[in-house]
């Protein structure tokens, strides 16, 4: 979640952006261009997926004066939208208004988010597979396990609570081969929004957000503006969502202790923590910990984690070090299947972080995903 406060023109200098403003109204010039060949190219691959969750703000005087529309795809930042969208309308909750925009109201102005699609893959994977999630682990956990690791465990088979990415990767290639519907949170980006159907204003690129979301901030007249200072939040919330489920089907597939390290290793993958913080709890210390006490003994090691810049590349070795063990023949299917959502969005279809010139090798000996490390 990000930080929000009352929007002020001195919160709007160019020094906010990495580029100027005709820069980066040309790039959103350049991403709709993008979106409308690839359209003509693939014809009408988009779906209506997504609009029940549409969130809608219709001209509201003096609050903001331009009617907008945004569909969310998950894992685009979408939950930064909704919160930013029900702070302009001086509601702490979420706006979900459901249904498709009817074409005689069409809004002044209509974005979406999208993200560079490996990435997203493995992001969707760390936050609802890796990490503490009974209720997905109960549903697309135990299917995954179920049809993709022969010989399984009956634990495994019971809890869904250990899928590799690799495993995880095999899963999708199939759901979507076989046009199956399953979770929302993998579903590939161009089956969202109907994409192909609505003209989009701004394409904005999680990639590119500090300098996309100001810029369409100030484009709807928000009065609220957009900082990207959140990661006591990130790690206050997930704390408490995640220990908060060990009363659920978690607590029957791993304990508190592990639940602790998959956080840890979680915030490591996202440059939150440094590689150089390791998990400083024993299984004694996590028995009766509360949230909150979790909580500060991460955001100790995060003030030990040196500057931003520093974490920046770990979110690259993490995915790295996941499509490594990918089999190069389901990466060669997957690059098949994100080719309509490189090619609509922009991204390249062969990225170096997933089929890397020469193999991958760790200079730290350091893994990510390794729990027990």
């Amino acid at each position: 979640m990000a930080n929000m406060r009352p929007t002020k023109k001195k919160d709007l200098p160019k020094a906010q952006n990495l580029l100027s403003q005709p820069e980066i109204e040309a790039r959103f010039t350049k991403r709709r261009l993008t979106l409308k060949s690839a359209c003509q190219k693939y014809g009408n691959v988009s779906a209506l997926w997504g609009m029940r969750a549409i969130v809608r703000l219709p001209r509201f005087p003096p609050v903001v004066n331009v009617s907008v529309s945004y569909c969310p795809i998950p894992k685009t930042s979408s939950t930064t939208w909704k919160d930013i969208f029900a702070k302009i309308r001086g509601k702490m909750k979420r706006l979900k208004i459901p249904g498709v925009i009817p074409p005689s109201k069409t809004p002044d102005v209509r974005f979406v988010f999208v993200r560079e699609p490996y990435s997203r893959l493995l992001s969707a994977y760390v936050d609802k597979l890796f990490s503490p999630h009974g209720m997905i682990w109960n549903t697309t956990g135990r299917d995954v396990i179920k049809n993709f690791r022969p010989n399984a465990s009956s634990k495994s088979l019971e809890c869904g609570h250990d899928v590799t990415f690799p495993e995880f990767i095999k899963y999708v290639i199939s759901m979507e081969e076989s046009g199956e519907d399953y979770n929302r949170h993998f579903v590939l980006s161009h089956k969202f929004c109907a994409l192909c159907d609505y003209h989009y204003d701004y394409i904005g690129h999680l990639e590119t957000i500090q300098e996309d979301m100001p810029y369409i901030l100030k484009a709807i007249q928000s009065p609220v503006t957009y900082s990207q200072t959140f990661d006591s939040v990130t790690i206050q919330k997930n704390t408490r969502m995640s220990l908060n489920r060990m009363k659920d089907a978690v607590s029957r597939c791993i304990d508190v202790h592990e639940a602790c390290i998959r956080l840890w290793k979680k915030w490591q993958i996202r440059g939150i923590i440094h590689t150089s913080q390791p998990f400083p709890l024993t299984r004694e210390h996590t028995r009766d910990i509360t949230p909150e006490d979790f909580a500060k003994a991460a955001l100790s090691a995060v003030a030990r984690s040196g500057e931003v810049m520093e974490r920046r590349g770990q979110k690259g070795e993490a995915a790295r070090e996941a499509y490594s063990g990918v089999d190069m023949a389901d990466r060669d299917k997957l690059q098949r299947l994100l080719a309509v959502d490189c090619h609509m969005f922009g991204f390249d279809p062969r990225p170096p972080h997933v089929f890397p010139v020469t193999p991958h090798t760790s200079h730290t000996h350091f893994s990510y995903f390794d729990l027990y490390q």
